[in-house]
């Protein structure tokens, strides 16, 4: 993965700070996701948010070390991304549209900073790990 500015990973962990990187934060954004199209509802059917929850609070702070090319981070995210490909998954790489944007209006009603530059901070920091995930599809 592409190296992020330090800046940029700043921004992002402080808005994530922000926003608390709790349960009910990212429990949202798993509802605004699911919303956002059947196929992705279909997809949570029989998933369980809190074992969800967790794996993706470690995989923001892995996208962080991956950025500073921690081998272990990356080893770990190479193992998130063969998961999510379509010999299991299936995650289709249009699915992470649709999870960007449900991310940032669930940033957009926690992080009480939330604004234009907010909004760009976190495409910046995911769009690395967004394109990774979507070259092992």
């Amino acid at each position: 993965m592409d190296r992020l500015d330090e800046e940029t990973v700043e921004q992002f962990h402080d808005s994530l700070d922000r926003c608390g990187s709790t349960s009910k934060f990212l429990g949202r954004f798993y509802q605004i996701f699911s919303a956002s199209s059947p196929e992705v509802a279909a997809r949570f059917t029989d998933t369980n948010f809190k074992t969800q929850i967790r794996a993706l609070k470690t995989s923001f702070y892995m996208a962080m070390l991956a950025s500073d090319k921690d081998s272990e981070a990356s080893d770990y995210l190479e193992r998130i991304a063969m998961r999510h490909n379509h010999q299991q998954l299936d995650i289709k790489p249009e699915f992470y549209t649709l999870w960007m944007d449900s991310m940032i209006v669930a940033v957009s009603e926690f992080d009480p900073q939330f604004d234009h530059h907010i909004e760009q901070v976190w495409r910046r920091f995911m769009q690395p790990a967004i394109e990774f995930m979507s070259s092992r599809y």
